[in-house]
């Protein structure tokens, strides 16, 4: 009603009090992991906490982002297929990569990611991947 008709008409003891913006302050205040905002038609409140599983997900779509960027950086045509090798990720980020393996060489063009055992000679760059530090390479095994 306030929102509508700018003001709230209330009895009370059977005496009508009006009461406007002026007198009424509404404050909205999201619980502890959620975030909410307000407009005039609607509330809308959002889940903020991180499961592991989001974690995860996110570590994945950083390693999309180094490897694209390794592909430009290497010279890599768009349609060029690759092979990747991440060195040294500690044991979470890893199991990351690879839950999240089809994932990434379906956004990379990458046909299989390594862990161990690059080819002599492969280009290795240091890397944040989330909050790790890895080596990361690629190879291309299919040029278009």
């Amino acid at each position: 009603e306030l929102t509508e008709k700018g003001k709230i008409t209330l009895v009370l003891n059977e005496k009508t009090i009006e009461l406007d913006g002026e007198d009424i302050q509404v404050r909205m205040q999201a619980k502890s992991g959620w975030a909410a905002a307000q407009g005039k038609l609607c509330v809308v409140a959002l889940n903020t906490e991180l499961t592991d599983a989001l974690i995860r997900r996110g570590v994945a779509k950083d390693a999309i982002r180094l490897v694209q960027d390794l592909r430009k950086k290497r010279d890599c045509n768009f349609t060029d297929r690759i092979e990747v090798w991440v060195l040294d990720a500690p044991t979470p980020s890893r199991e990351a990569v690879e839950e999240n393996q089809a994932f990434i060489c379906s956004e990379t063009l990458a046909v299989a990611i390594h862990f161990d055992n690059p080819p002599a000679g492969l280009e290795l760059d240091d890397c944040e991947l989330g909050d790790s530090k890895v080596r990361l390479g690629l190879q291309v095994v299919s040029a278009s």
